[in-house]
């Protein structure tokens, strides 16, 4: 990876902007942008990640860290999960073993996919992730 000129940071790549940026350097504008970003686009977010895999709840926050640089807390993720779920968009199923809660997309999320697919389209290019199954 390569690193600032000026600090020595490893620079990051904005999947916003699709540019390398330095998170010390250039004064937060790249992470404001991410954050918001991510505000405004988590049940989109949310739905491309399960739409390629089932997943926990932490593992959605991870993953949004790790893509984003942008912390999602617990009180956004599950509210949001809950709502989905009650909504029939996703459903719950404990993992026999690991007494882990995972979500899965319905086959009413995918149509909800299927009928935005250019708002999901921006959020799989910022995910790095491919299209609908």
């Amino acid at each position: 990876m390569e690193k600032c000129a000026r600090c020595g940071q490893e620079l990051a790549l904005s999947p916003i902007t699709n540019d390398l940026k330095c998170p010390n350097c250039d004064s937060g504008a790249f992470f404001e942008i991410n954050e918001k970003f991510v505000k405004r686009n988590l049940e989109r977010i949310v739905l491309s990640l399960l739409e390629q895999q089932p997943l926990c709840g932490y593992d959605i926050i991870k993953i949004v860290f790790q893509r984003f640089n942008t912390p999602v807390s617990h009180g956004r993720v599950y509210p949001l999960l809950y709502s989905l779920e009650n909504r029939g968009i996703l459903k719950s199923e404990i993992r026999k073993g690991a007494r882990v809660k995972v979500y899965l997309i319905t086959e009413r999320g995918i149509e909800l996919i299927k009928s935005r697919p250019d708002e999901f389209a921006e959020v799989r290019k910022h995910l790095g992730i491919a299209g609908t199954r």
